[in-house]
């Protein structure tokens, strides 16, 4: 088995690596890929927090025949104080190759 680690970026660091006409431009392209059916999106999941005045989702996509899926987990909880160790708004996303030795991709 071929071990491999992971690649963890912060905000300012995923920032500085992405530039907005690229950004614009992969949005544009999942979005068209998605009206022609191209485009596999399940259900979103939602977790109510109720006691800290929060939600979790969890969504997924993966353009059919591409290289990698997606997953992105977001979280906002209103009710911090009480919860001084949690963010307000927090979250993570892990794009991973389509192959079983794939691990999460750093492209």
């Amino acid at each position: 088995m071929v071990r491999q680690q992971a690649l963890l970026l912060r905000e300012p660091e995923i920032r500085a690596l992405l530039d907005p006409a690229g950004c614009l431009q992969a949005v544009e392209t999942a979005f068209s890929a998605y009206a022609r059916g191209e485009a596999e999106l399940p259900t979103v999941i939602n977790l109510e927090v109720t006691q800290h005045r929060g939600e979790v989702h969890v969504k997924a996509g993966y353009l059919l025949n591409g290289p990698y899926y997606t997953v992105k987990i977001a979280s906002g909880f209103l009710d911090t104080h009480n919860w001084v160790a949690l963010q307000r708004w927090n979250g993570a996303g892990v794009r991973r190759e389509n192959r079983r030795s794939g691990g999460p991709s750093s492209r």
